[in-house]
């Protein structure tokens, strides 16, 4: 009876040594636990930085609409002085290259370059402020047209070089803005205006150190 007694007790020790502690399967189960809300946070983590960019995103295309919106009602205000071409000096302005060159108008024909500067920041807002700056831009031009002062051949051709970098800017924007636009009527007007008043010398000089891309899309445009 000892001996059963003994071999009974030895038999449930090595069960309870084989069998794994409570306390064992609870450290795994927290371990995973533990896991799995640290993998939770970091989504949530993730998931609200993305949020919070797209968020800052469109507070600064709306912010930047608001300004380019502002700014050109100021310079439309500015553009119906009657001696808004004469302070934008025009000049012969040899292209040197085109990457820098609404660098060079803006030094050389400041009020001018302002305009063209926020015609682009306008195309890029990618909502109405376009059509506010476009309106702006033709106006100009249709008042110049129609401008007495303005009427001689060779004052035409010079006041026509000053609008020259809106080429390069209407064509970056060709497909993602201007072709959707509801004022693509008045972009196409004042792409006309350009190529129709500007020297030939100077549109020669601005095409030859053009991208073939931008050639394309020229040729793309006027067809």
């Amino acid at each position: 009876s000892a001996h059963a007694d003994t071999c009974t007790s030895s038999s449930a020790a090595m069960a309870a040594a084989a069998t794994p502690p409570a306390t064992h399967g609870t450290f795994i189960s927290g371990i995973q636990g533990a896991r799995h809300l640290v993998s939770s946070a970091s989504s949530s983590s993730a998931g609200a930085r993305g949020a919070s960019t797209s968020q800052q995103q469109a507070r600064e295309m709306v912010l930047l609409s608001a300004r380019v919106r502002f700014r050109m009602r100021f310079l439309a205000a500015i553009a119906t002085h009657p001696h808004f071409v004469a302070l934008c000096a025009p000049r012969p302005t040899p292209i040197t290259a085109v990457v820098s060159m609404e660098r060079t108008w803006y030094e050389q024909h400041y009020l001018l370059g302002v305009l063209l500067a926020e015609c682009r920041h306008a195309l890029e807002a990618h909502d109405d402020a376009a059509d506010v700056a476009v309106a702006t831009l033709t106006s100009l031009m249709f008042g110049i047209e129609h401008d007495a002062r303005f009427a001689a051949h060779l004052t035409r051709e010079l006041i026509g070089d000053l609008f020259v970098p809106l080429l390069p800017i209407v064509l970056d924007h060709w497909h993602h803005t201007v072709a959707t636009s509801p004022s693509v009527v008045l972009w196409l007007a004042a792409v006309l205006f350009v190529l129709r008043y500007a020297r030939r010398l100077v549109l020669q000089q601005w095409l030859v150190k053009e991208t073939q891309t931008r050639r394309l899309l020229l040729l793309d445009l006027l067809h």
